[in-house]
């Protein structure tokens, strides 16, 4: 989001403090190969969002879905296991669209044990299909979003993986407080939560019934542009200059962008 250079920074402050990390171009080599207990674990990850931020070949992973199955079914043949990370989807809507769904099975068909989305912000359901288990969102971990009770909802998803492939999983809902981090739920809230998130998942799907998935997701995305609008004018007096500066180029930057894109379609269109 930050460029070329905040994302290599970010990688090499990563490596340096002992953590492997995934969705690069190393990963294909097999690099990114973990042994436990006699299990080889391989990571692989790719990114499926438009490039936003970034105008030549980014530095990470893109998506292509045929080449992405034909590595995940290549590596799996030299480990035990294979791990997908994903960003993708679109934010804030707390159910994937069906074509992701299909698809996240597909990674499962192809050798994937363990398939796990972000960029949603929100947390969404985790399903166990064929011999793996899909996590479409675990939401924020880290996080700033405060102003919104739904981008503060977080998940571990914690995966039992043995020779033969993934033996039990659980989830563990979480939220994220004051400090930014999260604290994981336990007990009867851990249940209340499981069951909350249960009933909004079928609340989704009722409105599927009179409503698109892109109009339900456009509305998810507004209702979260109105908080994030609402928190930022209740805060002005907080912000130093150049991030008021920075903030208001910014909009500014995505209305014109928006405003051309808009543009090029409809004359595509005519």
């Amino acid at each position: 989001q930050h460029g070329d250079a905040a994302f290599l920074e970010t990688l090499r402050a990563l490596e340096s403090a002992g953590i492997r990390t995934c969705g690069t171009p190393e990963d294909y080599s097999c690099q990114q190969v973990l042994s436990a207990d006699g299990v080889k674990l391989a990571f692989l990850g790719w990114s499926d969002r438009p490039r936003q931020y970034l105008e030549k070949e980014p530095p990470y992973n893109e998506l292509d879905r045929e080449s992405c199955c034909r590595t995940i079914s290549e590596v799996r043949s030299r480990v035990d296991a294979v791990c997908v990370s994903l960003h993708w989807g679109d934010e804030f809507i707390g159910m994937p669209a069906n074509e992701d769904r299909v698809f996240a099975r597909r990674l499962i068909d192809s050798g994937a044990s363990v398939v796990v989305g972000h960029h949603p912000h929100v947390l969404r359901e985790v399903e166990a299909y064929g011999n793996g288990v899909i996590a479409y969102s675990l939401g924020n971990n880290v996080c700033d979003m405060l102003w919104d009770a739904r981008t503060r909802e977080t998940a571990c998803l914690v995966v039992e993986i043995t020779s033969t492939g993934v033996g039990s999983w659980g989830l563990y809902p979480g939220k994220i407080g004051e400090d930014y981090f999260p604290t994981y739920l336990s007990g009867l809230a851990r249940q209340t939560f499981l069951d909350e998130l249960k009933l909004r998942y079928r609340r989704i799907r009722r409105a599927l019934e009179v409503s698109s998935y892109q109009q339900l997701a456009n509305r998810a995305l507004r209702r979260h542009q109105l908080l994030t609008a609402l928190h930022f004018v209740r805060n002005l007096p907080r912000y130093d200059k150049s991030v008021l500066s920075d903030a208001l180029k910014h909009a500014i930057g995505r209305r014109i962008k928006a405003f051309r894109r808009n543009t090029a379609l409809s004359r595509i269109g005519k």
